[in-house]
């Protein structure tokens, strides 16, 4: 019988389930070329999951009518002939949908695909063992596509399932708005049109690297559901100690965090000046630097001793910095003596259960928590070629980026209080030193004399000599605060 609170899970197919998007990318672009048009990939993969007519229109927005039309003629004729047979299912994919319909799960697909382009797919390779799994099924010509609901609505309908009991994986902006819309869950894949960064701004409850990690997600315990993805995992990582041997590397290398970002939380919090601040997760002190800049008196609290050691070493002779050997879920601060707490890159180390605790103990009635992460953006050639290296490199790099909380999960946490969002830009121009010292203060990235790291140090000189300019790389991030 299914575990946990979901009954059904409804899957989008290109992307999620069948390894495509890269085809669907070749054949769009040849079918707008034979008409004279281009298409810009990123249009092209904006638009996977959405009904082929309005996707085309993305793809060619000055194009008129009867151009459209040819396009999606010569689309459809190029994928029978050339692109289809390119493409076929995630190689985990069947083996995951079939291990989950053992566990009791009702499977669904929910697709921008026609009817006969979805046939074709289930009657090819090993979509033909995926059919006989699916209780259901909705295409683009059948009703209204992406994002609209209608698709949704419709199989819980037919299934007898209600919104909550249902659960989305897509990995596109349509699949998780297209939930959003149906009061539906969703999770992402960054495997397909979207990286993970973009699913987790976009709503998603947790991102996964494929629908191969979805079983141990949804096997979790109950009360993961308020704490970051794979926490489980993260606990076994040891955040005390793996930043031990990187702490020049990651005071060198480590991106700060913008003043707007500060301007902000001056505005919001009616002021920063004389405001009793706990940093949770310190580190060497980034955040903490521009509190106190800000007129704050702070309590760094860092369990990690080389960690904290630096920011004693770089801040402790600032008036207002009081350095404090502790942790989250036990900081050893007076009970309602704090009226900010703050987190910084940091969050996703925590038990949330006893870190939520700890921070209704000191805070003061009215106190608040803001919670940062400088999240990297994966689009751009040497964004997307960097998120690349730390895959092939990194030795638990999945587990670290699929660790980072979503929205949903820290407003369950403070609830009933309300959680704002807002973003900012920031960037970080490097040089290959700092690039350099920028992996290494990861703490998921090979050290030195560890297996591979020779291999890994000449991989950086190619990633740098590959994309740099004027002799830097830039590193661009969303600076995400909640608050």
């Amino acid at each position: 019988m299914a575990r946990g609170r979901y009954r059904l899970l409804i899957f989008d197919w290109d992307g999620t389930l069948r390894n495509s998007v890269g085809s669907i990318v070749g054949c769009a672009r040849e079918a707008a070329a034979e008409q004279g048009l281009e298409a810009a990939e990123q249009a092209i993969r904006g638009s996977v999951g959405l009904g082929l007519d309005v996707a085309i229109r993305l793809w060619c927005p000055d194009a008129d009518a009867a151009a459209c039309l040819r396009v999606r003629e010569s689309y459809g004729r190029l994928w029978i002939e050339r692109w289809h047979a390119r493409a076929d299912l995630f190689p985990e994919a069947e083996p995951t949908l079939a291990a989950l319909h053992a566990d009791g799960y009702w499977l669904a697909v929910a697709t921008g695909k026609s009817r006969s382009g979805l046939e074709r797919d289930l009657g090819h390779g090993r979509g033909r063992q995926v059919r006989e799994l699916l209780l259901a099924s909705r295409t683009a010509d059948e009703t209204t596509p992406k994002p609209s609901p209608a698709m949704v609505h419709e199989l819980l309908e037919e299934l007898g399932v209600e919104a909550s009991e249902a659960l989305v994986i897509g990995d596109s902006a349509h699949d998780l708005q297209m939930a959003a819309n149906a009061g539906c869950a969703a999770v992402g894949v960054s495997c397909g049109a979207l990286p993970g960064g973009e699913l987790r701004r976009l709503g998603a409850r947790a991102v996964l690297g494929g629908v191969g990690e979805l079983p141990a997600w949804l096997a979790r315990p109950a009360r993961a559901r308020l704490v970051p993805v794979a926490f489980a995992t993260m606990s076994d990582l040891d955040p005390t100690g793996r930043f031990a041997d990187r702490v020049d590397a990651y005071r060198r290398a480590r991106p700060g965090y913008p003043r707007a970002l500060l301007d902000h939380l001056d505005v919001r919090l009616s002021g920063l000046d004389g405001r009793c601040v706990a940093d949770l997760g310190s580190g060497t002190g980034m955040l903490t630097a521009l509190l106190l800049d800000r007129g704050c008196r702070v309590w760094a609290v860092e369990p990690n001793e080389s960690m904290r050691r630096a920011a004693e070493d770089e801040l402790g002779a600032r008036t207002g910095f009081v350095s404090v050997a502790g942790s989250a879920e036990e900081t050893g601060l007076d009970a309602g003596s704090i009226d900010l707490v703050t987190a910084a890159q940091a969050f996703h180390w925590f038990d949330l259960e006893a870190t939520g605790r700890e921070l209704r103990r000191v805070l003061e009635p009215g106190g608040r928590v803001a919670v940062v992460w400088n999240d990297r953006r994966q689009q751009g050639s040497f964004l997307e070629a960097y998120e690349t290296f730390l895959l092939e490199w990194a030795t638990d790099y999945r587990a670290v980026r699929e660790s980072y909380a979503v929205a949903d999960q820290l407003g369950e946490l403070f609830a009933p209080g309300s959680l704002e969002r807002a973003v900012f830009a920031n960037h970080q121009d490097l040089d290959f030193d700092g690039l350099r010292a920028r992996l290494l203060s990861s703490s998921y990235m090979p050290g030195s004399g560890q297996p591979r790291s020779d291999e890994m140090q000449a991989a950086v000189e190619r990633l740098f000599a590959d994309h740099e300019s004027g002799g830097l790389v830039r590193i661009e991030y969303d600076c995400t605060l909640y608050l």
